[in-house]
């Protein structure tokens, strides 16, 4: 019985220095976090310049990978599968009803939070108001800053991010106004 408990004792200290020595690689030997975006084609410009430019930060290089899918890709089955498979967070643009047929379809959510960007209905699909506020309007700026927070809350990487920002009641107002003069225009009104 001796033995056994020396021997188990043994294992024990063998695992709590593996676990240290895990612990104690830098950033660059640990799995990298993958972050996809699954957006529509319109936004497709804001968002390629974004993932490019978050892809040359330090922080970006050292610990995450960022994809970026369209229904285009969907479409013509470009997206591929072993991404979707790693990805940790997948930010999605649920306007888009096939992307989120394809996100609920293959996506495992037991592995991936899958945030959506508008109200839905789809239980799968994460609706946080804090992922929401980044969504409209979808800039340069705001999708930098929602993949940085989404980085920094869900993974811990230390990375600069700035809270959303409301839209200001004035821009709501000359919006409104818009489309109800386009509506009487447009209707004849």
């Amino acid at each position: 019985m001796n033995a056994f408990i020396h021997c188990l004792k043994h294992a024990y200290l063998l695992l709590l220095a593996v676990l240290f020595t895990l612990a104690a690689l830098p950033v660059e030997a640990r799995e990298k976090i993958t972050l996809t975006l699954l957006s529509g084609s319109g936004s497709s410009h804001a968002i390629s310049q974004t993932l490019s430019d978050l892809a040359q930060t330090p922080e970006i290089l050292k610990s995450a990978e960022l994809y970026y899918f369209t229904e285009e890709d969907l479409a013509k089955g470009s997206i591929d599968q072993r991404v979707i498979d790693r990805s940790r967070v997948i930010i999605l643009d649920d306007m888009h009803k096939t992307l989120v047929e394809f996100a609920t379809a293959h996506a495992n959510f037991k592995t991936t939070k899958v945030f959506g960007l508008s109200p839905t209905d789809t239980p799968q699909i994460i609706s946080d108001p804090k992922v929401k506020a980044y969504a409209r309007p979808l800039t340069q700026k705001t999708i930098s800053n929602l993949i940085c927070f989404l980085l920094n809350r869900e993974a811990g990487i230390d990375i600069a991010w700035e809270p959303p920002r409301a839209v200001s009641s004035s821009l709501v107002s000359v919006e409104n106004f818009v489309l109800r003069v386009s509506f009487r225009v447009c209707s004849g009104a």
